[in-house]
């Protein structure tokens, strides 16, 4: 099973379980960046499941918020590094829905590397 993320926006967290290009299990969950985590955890238990049972993690680097592009490839940084999994992370300018980008991904791509956010403007970090 593989870890999808994406939040393209400051008010939302996409999470799915992923066995290659088919969901599983889907969550929209409303939520604010502060809380990704949180909210990750909480639907993780909620399915059943937890960090170390996953193959990989796929993240949407953005464009988006800032602010969620930033956090969420961060967060799936962090699980890829702690848990030693391959990660992936695919932009998604047009902002295609999950069940259509899913269908994007070339799991051949995974890798040992880090994932980085994509801005579609320059950053305004203070």
């Amino acid at each position: 099973m593989y870890l999808f993320l994406s939040s393209q926006d400051l008010k939302t967290l996409d999470l799915c379980l992923l066995d290659q290009s088919v969901i599983h299990i889907q969550a929209h969950l409303e939520t604010t960046p502060e809380s990704f985590l949180f909210s990750l955890d909480e639907q993780l238990t909620q399915w059943g499941t937890n960090l170390s049972q996953m193959q990989g993690v796929v993240v949407v680097s953005g464009p988006g918020s800032f602010t969620s592009s930033r956090l969420s490839v961060t967060i799936a940084n962090a699980i890829a590094f702690r848990y030693t999994l391959p990660i992936l992370a695919i932009a998604n300018p047009e902002r295609l829905p999950i069940e259509t980008l899913v269908q994007t991904i070339d799991f051949s791509q995974l890798s040992h590397s880090f994932a980085q956010p994509v801005y579609d403007r320059p950053p305004f970090i203070t």
